[in-house]
């Protein structure tokens, strides 16, 4: 009897821990759209900011064309980035897919990046299980990780 309740709490578990995950997203059709920063991460620091706490408000648009604009608005004034996009189905990797953004026009700068001098103009964003866009692209050089929102 103790051998199949066990099992019952495993299964009770394994089903818990899916409660954040969204087996209906198709990233091809779920990327296209308005995408608002929702949350900031310092790795460094291990702080997070949330709504009212975000210092800026930033969000990507994804176009069906494979075209995005990225636009930043804070006390310093608003700028906009324009590109084209790749999507990567990586079956392996924690994530639903993995995109690379390659800047093309306006405040290129606005991408984020640990390599000031990336003449390539690119970044790298993820889709997660929850259907959430992570750019962690300045993370690793003590930046911040950005969770943007539908």
């Amino acid at each position: 009897m103790s051998r199949f309740f066990l099992w019952i709490i495993g299964v009770a578990i394994a089903f818990a821990g899916c409660g954040d995950v969204s087996p209906d997203i198709d990233p091809d059709e779920y990327v296209y759209g308005e995408w608002i920063l929702s949350k900031t991460f310092s790795p460094e620091s291990g702080v997070s900011k949330e709504g009212d706490e975000l210092l800026w408000e930033e969000r990507y648009v994804f176009y069906r064309d494979s075209t995005f604009e990225r636009m930043m608005s804070s006390a310093s004034g608003d700028l906009l980035a324009k590109g084209n996009f790749t999507m990567d189905h990586r079956l392996d990797s924690g994530y639903l897919a993995h995109f690379q953004l390659q800047y093309t026009s306006g405040d290129v700068n606005l991408r984020s990046s640990c390599n000031a001098n990336n003449q390539l103009k690119t970044e790298m964003v993820v889709m997660d299980y929850r259907g959430r866009l992570i750019n962690r692209s300045a993370g690793p050089c003590d930046g911040w990780v950005l969770y943007f929102e539908k």
